[in-house]
């Protein structure tokens, strides 16, 4: 991935051990000051990129355009968060969100006809995800799914480890 103005960092990162999952070495920076955002994808986020049913692989694999994927999959987990000018708190709706997609599509270099046949996409079935992150938010999670919870003994004490501890964040 090129780095830009808009994309100051790479997306470094590495696969989970069941292949499904992408998760971030280091933070993703998509800035856009003509949007008024500056979002940063903090280290250990997990992401699948672009979720793309499989008959349309060959059109769209989920790979391509990697950089507009990660920033709206933590977008639909975390709509709310210091994205505005100046940290300013926005609280953004599924539509923001798609709508960010259709856009670091077209600074990637997606054309036209493409970027609005995705975002058409997500907008009549991204409901789905974004329901079940508003889920979490209920469920005290803050717009991510609550980590599995597992008791360990070390050293014959027991302590608490949540799942992003089992990724190295601890």
């Amino acid at each position: 991935m090129s780095i830009s103005a808009n994309f100051p960092l790479p997306i470094n990162g590495q696969w989970s051990d069941d292949e499904t999952k992408f998760i971030l070495d280091t933070p993703f920076v998509y800035n856009d000051p003509e949007k008024g955002c500056l979002i940063t994808v903090p280290a250990q986020f997990d992401t699948d990129f672009n979720s793309v049913p499989q008959f349309f692989e060959s059109w769209f694999p989920a790979m391509q355009y990697m950089a507009a994927g990660l920033v709206h999959d933590f977008l639909y987990r975390r709509p709310k968060g210091p994205y505005g000018a100046n940290g300013a708190t926005l609280d953004l709706t599924r539509e923001d969100c798609d709508d960010l997609h259709r856009r670091i599509l077209h600074l990637k270099g997606c054309r036209w006809s493409k970027r609005q046949a995705i975002w058409s996409a997500l907008r009549s079935g991204g409901w789905a995800a974004w329901n079940k992150h508003r889920e979490a938010d209920l469920d005290g999670a803050g717009g991510k799914a609550a980590p599995e919870v597992k008791e360990i003994k070390s050293n014959d004490n027991p302590r608490v480890l949540s799942g992003n501890e089992e990724k190295g964040e601890v």
